[in-house]
């Protein structure tokens, strides 16, 4: 897509054809379907630039023609909108070549991004309960059976324990600690709903990361994890801190990245 082009009367050596943004050492990501605006100018002392070409490659859609422009008047600049293509797998490198020439020379510039698929939404596990342990109830889980509540206090799963629920006879000052290292990050303006593999892992790796959160409330949005790799990401839905022991419990949701596929 041209999104516009303008004439400029400076010229500086023959055909020559430059692209910003440059090519920076980490490819640029984009999700399918996303838009990258590319600047394209042209230097020539002589003819002016008469054909433009912009192709695209990648090992899972192969070679596609993205412009193929004559230009019947002198063009120093344009702006070119690529949009990344719809994929159907997690990730792949695209190579975008830009070719001009004209009745004297040629030139060319090439560019790489990285496509990952859009809204590869993950699977939310609801109605998690953790309870006090000291009642002998379930306060704990791993990320890779978030399902299986167990307690820390008396199960032969604990050493598995990645995030378990510590809390005071009153059940106050609650909060969540791991037997396993995990690293967490309070992170309440996360977009929970359309939580990917992706936004996951970018806001994890570029946060704080901590080995225990403290004063645990409702709607706290909390990502979980170990070293630098997310595991995913937990809602609290609701605390009751009244009624019996065996009523008080804080419940959850959880969305986990899983590492298999």
């Amino acid at each position: 897509m041209i999104s516009s082009c303008t004439n400029n009367s400076d010229e500086i050596s023959p055909l020559a054809l430059f692209v910003r943004p440059t090519q920076e050492a980490n490819l640029t990501v984009l999700q399918s379907g996303e838009f990258k605006p590319f600047l394209l100018k042209f230097y020539t002392t002589g003819d002016f630039a008469r054909h433009l070409s912009i192709k695209a490659f990648n090992t899972i859609t192969g070679e596609r023609v993205l412009l193929d422009s004559t230009f019947e008047t002198k063009c120093d600049s344009m702006r070119y909108i690529y949009r990344a293509p719809e994929l159907n797998v997690d990730s792949v490198v695209e190579t975008i070549s830009f070719y001009t020439y004209n009745n004297e020379s040629n030139a060319e510039a090439v560019r790489k991004v990285a496509i990952v698929k859009k809204f590869l939404l993950l699977q939310e596990l609801t109605g998690i309960i953790l309870r006090n342990q000291d009642e002998n109830l379930g306060n704990a889980m791993s990320f890779k059976s978030p399902s299986q509540i167990f307690c820390i206090k008396n199960s032969p799963d604990s050493i598995v324990a990645d995030l378990y629920l510590e809390c005071a006879d009153e059940f106050d000052k609650l909060s969540f600690k791991s037997r396993t290292d995990t690293k967490f990050v309070r992170y309440n303006n996360f977009d929970y709903p359309t939580a990917t593999a992706l936004t996951i892992q970018n806001v994890f790796e570029s946060s704080n990361l901590h080995d225990e959160i403290y004063d645990l409330k409702t709607n706290d949005i909390i990502l979980v994890g170990h070293g630098s790799q997310a595991d995913g990401v937990i809602l609290i839905t609701n605390i009751i801190k009244s009624g019996a022991n065996t009523e008080k419990c804080v419940q959850l949701s959880f969305k986990g990245i899983d590492r298999t596929q």
